[in-house]
């Protein structure tokens, strides 16, 4: 008797057809849906989501930090192109979304579109960049269209109405718990303890002046002494570390600027002002956005009469998932 070793069997089995060989793989697209053996949809998501950002990029390509195309502007292409492209046949595969490889593909997709819709700074988590934005992640965009076009399918228009309000209400549940429990953008969740007052806060519109304020990513010296790109994270004003706390309410560099701010301030009823109620109306975020714009014209120029190694945007480090 012979032994037999190795792997028998694995040999895919060739197939004839008109007398030409069928090629075999292991995945196929059919109707530009990816279907791999497993049917996890993961080459989907990859391919899918790749497109899709870079059907973004092209479309923003006149947008940088400083100058270009705003953010209401940038929000209507991202959803006209990012967020129709990464939902296309939904019904299908949006079961698949929850699964922890297919959601990673996703939110890494989503990540460079964020950025530059929010002109955020690399070293923001994608979790915060959603808030930031004000949009779902790419996950749980792919869930609720999915669940909505399988509803679609044998509803009427005044139930579909219904079911619509119940499966965002979910979806949006689901952001929340994710939102509440991630160690990361706990300077933003400052600003917005919940999804659900971002969403509501439409005026917030943030640009690189005051992602950087809303999230504490920027050029602080306190986060550039972190990465060696500065000797020292102390302030100018000597008073302490310069982070977007220090800024924003303690820096005497900017007390004028803050005073200003803080004048404008409408608050439901009399006491202390919190990091929430800068964005709690709109005529608060507009006193925010002054503030941001006129403290990053001051910092250039204490910038430019203290020499400063490698000061300006922050290693371009993209976080993991």
């Amino acid at each position: 008797m012979v032994a037999l070793k190795g792997k028998l069997g694995l040999r895919p089995p060739v197939i004839k057809l008109g007398g030409s060989s069928i090629k075999y793989g292991t995945q196929a697209v059919v109707l530009g849906v990816t279907i791999d053996g497993s049917r996890s949809f993961a080459p989907h998501a990859r391919s899918i989501g790749e497109r899709a950002a870079k059907c973004f990029g092209k479309m923003s390509r006149v947008s940088t930090a400083s100058w270009g195309i705003r953010y209401r502007a940038l929000r209507i292409l991202y959803r006209g192109t990012f967020v129709a492209t990464v939902t296309y046949a939904a019904a299908c595969w949006a079961e698949r979304a929850s699964l922890h490889v297919v959601r990673s593909l996703l939110l890494k997709a989503q990540r460079g579109p964020l950025i530059l819709l929010t002109k955020a700074y690399r070293t923001v988590s994608t979790s915060a960049l959603a808030v930031l934005a004000g949009v779902l992640p790419a996950d749980l965009e792919v869930i609720r269209a999915g669940k909505t076009d399988l509803a679609r399918e044998s509803a009427t228009k005044r139930e579909l109405s219904s079911l619509r309000r119940g499966i965002w209400a979910e979806v949006e549940t689901m952001w929340q718990q994710r939102w509440a429990s991630d160690e990361r953008g706990s300077h933003l969740r400052r600003f917005f303890p919940t999804v659900e007052g971002r969403l509501r806060a439409t005026w917030v519109e943030p640009d690189y002046a005051t992602s950087q304020l809303l999230t504490g990513h920027g050029c602080f010296r306190w986060r550039l002494h972190g990465f060696r790109l500065c000797e020292s994270s102390v302030c100018d004003c000597g008073e302490g570390e310069e982070d977007a706390h220090h800024v924003i309410w303690e820096c005497k560099l900017y007390e004028d600027l803050r005073c200003k701010m803080l004048s404008r301030i409408e608050l439901a009823e009399v006491g202390p002002v919190y990091y929430r109620d800068l964005v709690a109306t709109e005529a608060n975020f507009r006193g925010l956005l002054e503030f941001a714009h006129s403290w990053q014209r001051r910092r250039s120029v204490v910038e430019e009469v203290r020499p400063a190694r490698g000061h300006g945007r922050e290693v371009e480090e993209w976080e993991e998932v």
